[in-house]
């Protein structure tokens, strides 16, 4: 469910981190906080250029992906230098790396690589989890009013994840949770057919061809598109949530209920997945591999609703990103309506999941549904 780009995942192996280690196994990552221990603060609401300048200048050649894309000292200091004092920075910043950042959150971000990392360390922070700690624009901070803010979300981690890879041995019956679980009950490996599986289950071309549609004007206009899933069988959308459901428990408790939980849906759904959901020894051990299997599956956003009864197991949602937007975007509907968007705005995303009137047109003309809650998920609206 989530966008996790080629970049990122080409990533050699990494040594343990420098932050304190819990017990039951080190994993790499960074404590956040919303202190400037190493960068100078901004001077005022919005003076955040200096901040940035020193940013980049203190990267130097350091090797950070945040969300498949380098974060390069020399190219932090160029923005800065290159935007006025009044311009709109974070809009300049959106252009030259194509994500949608939140400017604070980031500069905060990079204040704590800084001062808890050495320079040799590489640090990957994939979109979700850039998501997650609010570096990138959450859905949250688009459609409700609880925007997420960096620092108030626990450690974050920032190793590769394993990539779903041809050479990516497939978990065996009674295997614990890890990446290998994504190597069962497998979706398409690529965007063709992923996209031919929905008229292949259902019979019915309409929605692949309104898909292809769009995908191609945002590709034509420069555009960064992913089609990362389209249909779904019930087992792997309950490995799926089982993985992100207990990678985000606090305690043991809370970890073996949710246990109990994931093993009666297994029974009671009559799936059988013939998974140990929690095998002997520490349980923050298999935390960890269930955060591992997690990101291996690109999952963002899941429930026990969703798990059950998905619309992707009957071929009719897409989990789609489209990022790096022009500032001036056409869109065709699908009887003939037109409408060019102008993103010129220094508070535009420029992704299509987080501008909502570019979801609310597509909504009405292109008959999909955005699942607002939940960053790629759209539904056939015509089913």
């Amino acid at each position: 469910m989530v966008w996790i780009f080629a970049g990122l995942l080409a990533a050699p192996g990494l040594a343990s981190t420098s932050a304190p280690a819990e017990q039951g196994g080190a994993q790499p990552r960074i404590e956040t906080n919303r202190l400037w221990d190493v960068l100078p603060p901004p001077a005022h609401p919005g003076g955040s250029r200096a901040t940035l300048l020193c940013a980049g200048e203190a990267i130097g050649a350091r090797r950070i992906v945040l969300s498949g894309v380098a974060i390069e000292g020399a190219r932090l200091v160029e923005t800065a230098r290159a935007t006025p004092l009044q311009a709109g920075l974070e809009a300049a910043l959106r252009d030259a790396l194509g994500r949608p950042v939140d400017l604070a959150d980031l500069l905060l971000f990079l204040d704590d690589v800084l001062a808890e990392l050495p320079p040799e360390r590489p640090v990957y922070v994939t979109p979700g989890r850039a998501r997650r700690h609010g570096i990138l624009l959450h859905p949250d901070d688009v459609y409700t009013d609880s925007p997420r803010r960096y620092g108030e979300h626990g450690p974050l981690s920032i190793d590769p994840p394993q990539p779903q890879r041809e050479d990516l041995p497939p978990a065996r019956d009674g295997d614990p949770p890890g990446p290998g679980w994504a190597m069962r009950y497998r979706n398409p490996l690529d965007e063709q057919a992923r996209l031919a599986a929905l008229t292949r289950y259902t019979g019915d071309g309409d929605f692949e061809r309104r898909l292809r549609g769009l995908v191609d004007q945002l590709r034509a206009q420069g555009a960064e598109v992913w089609v990362n899933s389209t249909l779904r069988s019930p087992e792997r959308g309950y490995l799926m949530w089982g993985a992100f459901v207990l990678s985000r428990t606090g305690s043991e408790r809370a970890f073996r209920a949710e246990v109990r939980r994931l093993e009666r849906a297994n029974r009671e759904w009559g799936l059988d997945v013939p998974i140990t959901w929690q095998p002997q020894g520490d349980w923050r051990r298999t935390r960890e591999a269930a955060r591992e299997m997690a990101e291996t599956y690109e999952v963002v956003f899941a429930t026990e609703a969703g798990a059950r009864g998905s619309s992707h197991y009957g071929g009719g949602a897409v989990d789609l990103v489209a990022v790096d937007l022009p500032r001036r975007l056409v869109v065709e509907g699908d009887e003939g309506a037109r409408r060019e968007f102008d993103l010129s705005g220094a508070g535009e995303s420029l992704d299509l999941s987080l501008t909502p009137s570019l979801v609310e047109w597509i909504e009405a003309h292109l008959g999909m549904k955005k699942l607002r809650a939940d960053y790629p998920h759209w539904d056939d609206a015509r089913r």
